[in-house]
């Protein structure tokens, strides 16, 4: 039979109370026999502090009479003012936060608080690492002494580096960081730099195949600034230097072809082919017997026709055994040149001077 101990007031045992089964304190907490203490709407620990649990499973800390910290049942911990505002708090460590394995999520206080907005930080079920900012802003970057912004990504996915003089991209452990000996690109007043090593080059790539190649001697290799210097090394017999379309001189040997753009053998013999579109500069020189008629003028051969804009008329104070040209012209990707002196003539013999045979050209752009 339980043992009752009623009082209307204060009342006061003058020595150790030994209770054997539950002390209870009316509609309010009751304390078991180890010292469990079972509470119907919370424990208030000194002034405004308490500790409550306002739903099955959870757990509730407060400070001046306002919940600051839930631990909710599914293991979650909500902190901050209304720490269970929708489930989440200001900060909130989550182990399903936007389908996350882990997150810690923190949240705008003017905001709502819902599992997509505020920034989470944490790990998805693939085991990778992501930040998410739900509010439609930017990301920033702050560092130094003075705490000012170095990095920002825009909520468009813009980066920006900001707020210093040199800012540059470093890339790679080639060189010195943080020096002009290394690979890095960075901004120049108005202008964009790009910067390797000491002998490094610098590539560009499309789909993973090389389109553009710059030496550290700023001379760009790749594609190869195509240019040539074509010879005879043996006379051209029977050449027609009529005006009939289709014929050239068939240079048949090079001192230099930076690109492999000139042909030597075959039925292109003698021409230059294009390996890009682009501006080019032509030379070309031929010289003839004297048995021969000389020349009178020449023009330069594209796909086997004239080209218009190229001729070039010797007057008589010219040696007609010697014609010469120069022009500018401009070829698509594939297109073929070749240099053709006119002299109404079928059947001239072009000699193998070293000297006064040749052809050259070069892209300009």
């Amino acid at each position: 039979m339980a043992s009752v101990i009623r009082g209307s007031g204060a009342s006061t045992l003058g020595g150790a109370l030994d209770v054997q089964g539950v002390l209870t304190y009316e509609d309010v907490t009751s304390v078991d026999s180890i010292g469990i203490i079972t509470a119907r709407s919370g424990i208030n620990v000194g002034t405004g502090a308490s500790i409550s649990s306002p739903d099955t499973n959870e757990l509730a800390l407060g400070t001046n009479n306002v919940e600051r910290l839930r631990i909710a049942s599914g293991g979650d911990v909500n902190i901050g003012p209304s720490a269970n505002a929708n489930g989440h708090g200001l900060l909130t460590l989550s182990q399903s936060a936007s389908a996350a394995f882990n997150a810690l999520v923190i949240q705008q206080g003017n905001t709502a608080f819902t599992a997509t907005d505020g920034l989470q930080i944490g790990i998805d079920a693939g085991v990778n690492a992501y930040f998410k900012l739900y509010e439609n802003r930017d990301f920033y970057f702050t560092t130094g002494t003075s705490n000012t912004e170095k990095l920002r990504i825009t909520s468009t996915g813009q980066l920006q580096a900001t707020g210093a003089a040199d800012v540059r991209l470093t890339l790679g452990s080639g060189g010195t960081a943080g020096t002009n000996d290394s690979v890095h690109m960075r901004a120049d007043g108005a202008n964009l730099l790009f910067m390797n090593a000491s002998g490094g080059l610098t590539k560009f790539e499309s789909n993973g195949t090389e389109t553009l190649r710059v030496s550290s001697d700023g001379e760009v290799t790749k594609p190869l600034q195509p240019r040539f210097h074509a010879r005879l090394l043996t006379d051209q017999t029977s050449y027609d230097g009529r005006n009939v379309g289709g014929t050239w001189i068939i240079y048949n040997t090079t001192d230099y072809d930076i690109g492999n753009n000139f042909v030597t053998s075959g039925s292109d013999q003698g021409r230059f082919v294009a390996p890009v579109s682009g501006l080019y500069l032509f030379q070309a020189a031929a010289y003839i017997w004297s048995g021969n008629p000389g020349w009178s003028q020449s023009w330069f051969d594209v796909d086997g026709s004239r080209k218009q804009g190229t001729d070039f008329v010797m007057s008589s104070a010219f040696d007609k055994d010697f014609a010469q040209n120069s022009a500018q012209i401009y070829l698509t990707t594939g297109q073929k040149i070749g240099f053709h002196p006119y002299n109404n003539n079928n059947g001239n013999t072009v000699p193998d001077s070293i000297y006064h045979t040749w052809f050259k050209g070069c892209l300009l752009g």
